[in-house]
Protein backbone atom coordinates (compact mmCIF):
# COMPACT_ATOMS: atom_id res chain seq x y z
CA UNK A 1 0.00 0.00 0.00
CA UNK A 2 1.32 3.56 -0.74
CA UNK A 3 1.43 6.05 1.25
CA UNK A 4 -1.01 8.53 -0.11
CA UNK A 5 -3.60 5.60 0.65
CA UNK A 6 -2.58 5.03 4.04
CA UNK A 7 -2.30 9.31 4.29
CA UNK A 8 -5.45 9.47 2.63
CA UNK A 9 -6.99 6.41 4.91
CA UNK A 10 -6.32 8.00 8.02
CA UNK A 11 -7.46 12.07 7.31
CA UNK A 12 -10.54 9.75 6.41
CA UNK A 13 -10.98 8.41 9.43
CA UNK A 14 -10.01 11.66 11.49
CA UNK A 15 -12.51 13.26 9.80
CA UNK A 16 -15.08 10.67 10.61
CA UNK A 17 -14.28 10.29 14.14
CA UNK A 18 -14.35 14.56 14.39
CA UNK A 19 -17.59 15.00 13.04
CA UNK A 20 -18.74 12.33 15.88
CA UNK A 21 -16.86 13.91 18.11
CA UNK A 22 -18.65 17.30 17.46
CA UNK A 23 -22.16 15.74 16.96
CA UNK A 24 -21.64 14.65 20.78
CA UNK A 25 -20.45 18.22 21.84
CA UNK A 26 -23.26 19.79 20.60
CA UNK A 27 -26.04 17.46 21.92
CA UNK A 28 -24.60 17.37 25.13
CA UNK A 29 -24.40 21.61 24.97
CA UNK A 30 -27.65 21.28 23.98
CA UNK A 31 -28.88 19.15 26.71
CA UNK A 32 -27.27 21.61 28.97
CA UNK A 33 -28.57 25.19 27.85
CA UNK A 34 -32.46 22.81 28.41
CA UNK A 35 -31.32 21.74 31.87
CA UNK A 36 -30.30 25.49 32.76
CA UNK A 37 -33.47 27.10 31.09
CA UNK A 38 -35.37 24.36 33.01
CA UNK A 39 -34.26 25.37 36.51
CA UNK A 40 -33.82 29.24 35.77
CA UNK A 41 -36.25 31.17 37.54
CA UNK A 42 -37.13 34.06 35.59
CA UNK A 43 -39.59 35.21 34.95
CA UNK A 44 -39.42 34.57 31.28
CA UNK A 45 -38.73 31.29 31.74
CA UNK A 46 -41.97 30.48 33.68
CA UNK A 47 -44.16 27.88 32.36
CA UNK A 48 -46.28 29.98 29.48
CA UNK A 49 -49.69 28.74 30.96
CA UNK A 50 -49.23 30.54 33.91
CA UNK A 51 -50.19 34.28 34.23
CA UNK A 52 -46.93 36.95 34.59
CA UNK A 53 -49.72 39.70 35.65
CA UNK A 54 -50.95 37.49 38.13
CA UNK A 55 -47.55 36.87 39.80
CA UNK A 56 -46.29 40.26 39.69
CA UNK A 57 -49.69 41.56 41.35
CA UNK A 58 -49.63 38.92 43.85
CA UNK A 59 -46.38 40.20 45.03
CA UNK A 60 -47.50 43.89 44.23
CA UNK A 61 -50.25 43.44 46.52
CA UNK A 62 -48.09 41.44 49.60
CA UNK A 63 -45.78 44.63 49.37
CA UNK A 64 -48.81 46.69 49.78
CA UNK A 65 -50.23 44.57 52.65
CA UNK A 66 -47.70 44.49 54.91
CA UNK A 67 -46.99 48.38 54.53
CA UNK A 68 -50.94 49.26 55.18
CA UNK A 69 -50.18 47.28 58.42
CA UNK A 70 -46.83 48.45 59.55
CA UNK A 71 -47.68 52.42 58.97
CA UNK A 72 -51.61 52.89 58.99
CA UNK A 73 -51.62 50.20 62.40
CA UNK A 74 -54.43 47.95 61.22
CA UNK A 75 -54.46 44.14 62.50
CA UNK A 76 -54.99 43.02 59.15
CA UNK A 77 -55.47 44.14 55.16
CA UNK A 78 -56.94 42.30 51.84
CA UNK A 79 -56.35 43.45 48.44
CA UNK A 80 -57.94 42.25 45.73
CA UNK A 81 -57.72 43.55 42.19
CA UNK A 82 -58.90 43.66 38.83
CA UNK A 83 -57.29 43.93 35.84
CA UNK A 84 -57.49 43.22 32.24
CA UNK A 85 -54.55 43.08 29.75
CA UNK A 86 -51.90 44.01 31.98
CA UNK A 87 -53.69 46.95 33.38
CA UNK A 88 -55.02 47.10 36.87
CA UNK A 89 -58.91 48.79 36.38
CA UNK A 90 -59.92 48.79 40.27
CA UNK A 91 -59.07 47.40 43.50
CA UNK A 92 -60.71 46.67 46.38
CA UNK A 93 -58.88 46.81 50.31
CA UNK A 94 -61.06 45.18 53.28
CA UNK A 95 -59.34 46.15 56.74
CA UNK A 96 -59.77 44.54 59.73
CA UNK A 97 -59.11 46.81 62.15
CA UNK A 98 -57.16 46.64 64.98
CA UNK A 99 -57.11 47.36 69.25
CA UNK A 100 -55.61 50.87 68.37
CA UNK A 101 -56.90 53.15 66.29
CA UNK A 102 -55.56 53.69 63.12
CA UNK A 103 -52.51 55.65 62.16
CA UNK A 104 -53.53 56.95 58.98
CA UNK A 105 -56.56 58.10 57.47
CA UNK A 106 -58.68 57.10 54.73
CA UNK A 107 -57.61 59.17 52.67
CA UNK A 108 -54.33 58.77 52.97
CA UNK A 109 -54.59 54.67 52.54
CA UNK A 110 -56.69 55.52 49.33
CA UNK A 111 -53.90 57.90 47.86
CA UNK A 112 -50.88 55.31 48.61
CA UNK A 113 -52.84 52.34 47.14
CA UNK A 114 -53.39 54.88 44.50
CA UNK A 115 -50.35 55.76 43.82
CA UNK A 116 -48.59 52.44 44.22
CA UNK A 117 -51.09 50.64 41.41
CA UNK A 118 -51.28 53.56 39.02
CA UNK A 119 -55.20 53.74 39.62
CA UNK A 120 -57.16 56.89 40.43
CA UNK A 121 -58.73 56.40 44.28
CA UNK A 122 -62.14 56.57 42.59
CA UNK A 123 -61.36 53.01 41.17
CA UNK A 124 -60.43 51.98 45.18
CA UNK A 125 -63.19 50.40 47.11
CA UNK A 126 -62.59 50.40 51.10
CA UNK A 127 -64.20 48.76 53.79
CA UNK A 128 -63.46 47.49 57.16
CA UNK A 129 -64.57 44.59 58.99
Amino acid sequence: MSTKKILGSLGGFVLIIGVIVMGIMIRAGSSLQKKEMEHSYCIDNLNSSLDKDSLYYDYIIEMLVEELKEKSGVADCKIRINYSNGDILSANISVVAGADENNISETDMLDYVSQALGIPTENIELSYD
